[in-house]
């Protein structure tokens, strides 16, 4: 009888043990979203541009034309810095690796990311320059968070980019 009780014992302890980990096992995990609601299906960088305060609809025109050809250079170099990722990924792989060419390759893909870091800035200078004082104040609080997605701050093409993590205030991370 006393080992009866003790298996019963140990057989529900054992399935407590078992399954309590398993209720969370289904669930997906939360990832950080930008804010919601106020520009309903139009992303994080279109709300960052739709939260400028009295944006007209010649400054949303103005923007919205600046932001195709921004959007088209940033691609090209992002395919760009993507090769040279893999170039260098084989240099660095290689059965006799040779520090020169890797230290070559790494110099390239800098200086890719250094021409993108000069589009995105000259691109927040030219939306800037389309904005009144106050309408600054607002957008240049908003630098650096809503980096995903195809926005003003956009880092990595139609891929959405790892660094908005919400708005407006985000920690600034990266480049």
């Amino acid at each position: 009888m006393k080992s009866l009780k003790s298996n019963i014992l140990l057989l529900g302890l054992t399935l407590i043990l078992v399954l309590t980990p398993m209720a969370g096992f289904g669930q997906e995990a939360q990832q950080p979203q930008p804010p919601q609601g106020k520009c309903p299906g139009q992303g994080p960088a279109k709300c960052q541009m739709m939260d400028i305060p009295g944006l007209s609809d010649e400054q949303k025109s103005k923007i919205d034309a600046l932001k195709t050809p921004h959007q088209q250079k940033m691609l090209e170099m992002n395919a760009e810095k993507d090769k040279l990722d893999a170039e260098l990924t084989q240099l660095e792989i290689a059965e006799k690796p040779d520090m020169a060419k890797i230290n070559a390759k790494i110099d390239e893909i800098t200086g890719v990311e250094n021409k993108m870091a000069k589009e995105r800035s000259k691109h927040h200078q030219e939306v800037r320059a389309l904005l009144t004082p106050e309408q600054r104040v607002a957008f240049d609080s908003r630098k650096g968070c809503c980096k995903q997605g195809m926005g003003m701050n956009m880092e990595h093409g139609d891929q959405g980019g790892p660094q908005g993590q919400g708005c407006p205030n985000a920690k600034k991370q990266g480049s």
